[in-house]
């Protein structure tokens, strides 16, 4: 089989971003059995990520992200209110994937994120396939209806109908839109009406995991990771620390607290100087050490996009996890069994106290929800459910 990816960033192996990650993933394993192609954007300074690929793939394209100065002013204007719509910046990779649909006999295209997906075109009987990884009307309508401000709330509302608008147009170009989730596969086939969408989980790796080997606990321990360059990551983290930590402590005085993902922010980095139970690591390789050193990780998620990665990684590797409803939505898992559910600081700090207590019940959620996460995202299962996919008509 036939393959060309679409990314409107390089995918390589150390690549944070957990969308990146998959697209890696899916490239990576697909690539042993079939052939693929990637055409991508890249930025000065990825020289290095399209040489790594070019060693999984047949064939490596690329196209620089646009700098004009009248598309810079544009994009800079389409982001207030976070109105940025179509692959404006990316708009000579997308041309440049078309010109390959039409010029190359590919069985799939498989494009993923939306952001690119506008301007695509068929050609031919090659199958297109959009991986969304968010349904982006999900955390516009999330915005719309907590924002109390009637000014803010008007321009919210006009980016839930871009945003609808934007969808609609870019989901109707492919045969099949694939979504992280059933909650937002039936969001999609409940507002996007016509649209042949299902499912595809995030893929996790088992041998990354085993890679880890043995680690020492860290005891009484919380432990939130992200790209701390996303506002939600920061929110949540700021959550945690300012209104949650501080009941923790009055029970544990030990308690650690750690933050570990790339680009923490500098009130982050100001938390640690002044606060030697708090850690911030910065960048880390592998993710899944830290889940295995944690006593529980702890993610109160407000707005939600997909599925929340970080959950699921957590429970993969058997860390006893604490979330609210959002942090839950897409996954699933049943609160007592797989994990602990909490709505506000007081439940949060609670579940800590009670996980810190009672190694019983957390050998119990630990082991359930490592069965739960790795008959649902080892990533053999996720890559037959692909490839099942491209075999359908």
């Amino acid at each position: 089989m036939k393959v060309l990816f679409l990314s409107v960033a390089v995918p390589y192996s150390r690549i944070s971003a957990a969308g990146g990650v998959a697209v890696y993933t899916y490239i990576k394993e697909l690539a042993k059995h079939h052939t693929v192609d990637l055409v991508s954007a890249f930025a000065e300074g990825d020289e290095h990520k399209l040489e790594e690929m070019s060693q999984i793939c047949r064939n490596v394209y690329s196209a620089k992200r646009s700098v004009m100065s009248l598309q810079k002013i544009i994009q800079i204007l389409s982001w207030i209110g976070g109105f940025c719509r179509g692959p404006l910046k990316h708009r000579w990779t997308v041309l440049l994937a078309n010109k390959l649909i039409r010029e190359n006999n590919y069985d799939v295209v498989q494009v993923e994120f939306a952001e690119a997906g506008l301007h695509i075109k068929h050609a031919g009987n090659t199958k297109m396939v959009l991986d969304v990884h968010d349904v982006n009307l999900k955390p516009a309508l999330r915005r719309f209806n907590r924002e109390k401000k009637l000014l803010k709330k008007i321009l919210l509302f006009v980016n839930v109908m871009l945003t609808k608008w934007f969808e609609q147009r870019t989901y109707s170009n492919f045969d099949l839109v694939l979504t992280r989730s059933g909650y937002d596969m039936n969001l999609v086939k409940r507002y996007y009406k016509g649209t042949r969408v299902a499912v595809l989980h995030h893929p996790l790796d088992g041998a990354k995991l085993k890679s880890v080997g043995e680690v020492e606990p860290l005891r009484n321990s919380i432990l939130f990771t992200g790209a701390f360059q996303r506002d939600v990551n920061v929110e949540s983290a700021r959550f945690i620390y300012t209104e949650v930590f501080p009941l923790v402590k009055r029970s544990y005085h030990d308690a650690r607290l750690v933050f570990a993902g790339g680009n923490p922010t500098d009130e982050m980095c100001g938390w640690a100087k002044r606060d030697k139970t708090l850690i911030v690591t910065g960048y880390v390789e592998n993710l899944f050490e830290y889940y295995l050193k944690a006593t529980v990780f702890v993610a109160p998620m407000f707005v939600g996009g997909g599925v929340i990665t970080k959950v699921i990684e957590a429970m993969f590797c058997g860390c006893p996890v604490i979330t609210n409803k959002i942090g839950n939505e897409g996954i699933g898992a049943q609160d007592g069994k797989h994990l602990l559910l909490a709505e506000n600081q007081k439940e949060f700090a609670e579940k800590i106290i009670l996980l810190f207590e009672d190694e019983k019940q957390r050998i119990k959620i630990s082991e359930n929800a490592k069965q739960f996460a790795q008959s649902r995202y080892e990533i053999d299962n996720v890559i037959k459910i692909l490839e099942g996919y491209y075999e359908y008509q």
